[in-house]
């Protein structure tokens, strides 16, 4: 039962990844044309980043069930916690690096220098964001997890 929810979830975070592009420039627009842009690429790589990673936090008490709590729990849980985490590899980069892309060379932010050429330190903002979210999805698993 674990085996076939997290094959399932797994195909969901494919398709939730294949989709994040898409999605991050679609959450540009429609922030633009509501006249919402500070802090345009950090509120939006992370919402984005958020909703994939809600597909596990809604998937995870299927996946509890199917497992059983034996003497080897602890351990267990750790490779539990690996396989659910695996999935999401590398997806921030790929997102932070797509959105800096699509900011320099999009017309419609250059008229919004602080997000048209991004500097190092509103990057660093970002990712600093990005680790501290990643981290507290981590923990939220292992509560879950551990309950």
């Amino acid at each position: 039962m674990a085996q076939q929810a997290l094959a399932r979830l797994g195909e969901q975070v494919t398709a939730w990844r294949r989709a994040l592009k898409r999605d991050y420039d679609r959450s540009i627009n429609r922030d633009l044309s509501r006249q919402n842009w500070p802090d345009l690429l950090l509120r939006n790589v992370t919402a984005q980043l958020q909703l994939g990673y809600q597909l596990t936090l809604q998937q995870l008490p299927a996946i509890e069930r199917g497992e059983e709590r034996g003497g080897e729990w602890e351990k267990e849980r750790d490779g539990l916690l690996a396989a659910l985490l695996e999935p999401y590899a590398g997806s921030d980069e790929e997102l932070l690096q797509h959105a800096v892309q699509h900011h320099r060379s999009s017309c419609a932010l250059s008229n919004f220098p602080d997000e048209h050429r991004p500097s190092p330190e509103y990057i660093a903002r970002v990712i600093a964001a990005i680790e501290q979210q990643w981290q507290a999805f981590q923990q939220q698993i292992r509560e879950r997890l551990s309950t």
